[in-house]
């Protein structure tokens, strides 16, 4: 799965160019993508801030067979705190 990004109008670059694509929308316009990742190896392009939230999307370009696979993500986190259950009494320590 390769990961891509939208590119902007002023720096639309080359169909020809490895890892380029272009997609019409269902509103008729014309959208570009520039592939940034080719496999989970590749290094990580990006960040998110803390507290913020981004919208994704999945887009599958399998045409012959068409080919239906779940979309999933994996994500690195960091744990801020730990909670050890205490099973003997039915609550946590902590």
């Amino acid at each position: 799965m390769a990961e891509a990004e939208a590119t902007e109008d002023a720096e639309e670059p080359e169909l020809s160019a490895d890892g380029v694509i272009r997609l019409r929308r269902a509103d008729g316009t014309l959208k570009t993508y520039r592939r940034t990742s080719r496999t989970v190896d590749d290094g990580l392009g990006f960040t998110v801030a803390e507290g913020s939230y981004e919208q994704w999307s999945f887009l599958n370009l399998a045409v012959n067979p068409p080919v239906v696979h779940p979309m999933h993500i994996h994500l690195a986190v960091s744990g801020s705190s730990a909670v050890t259950p205490d099973m003997g009494h039915g609550g946590h320590s902590g």
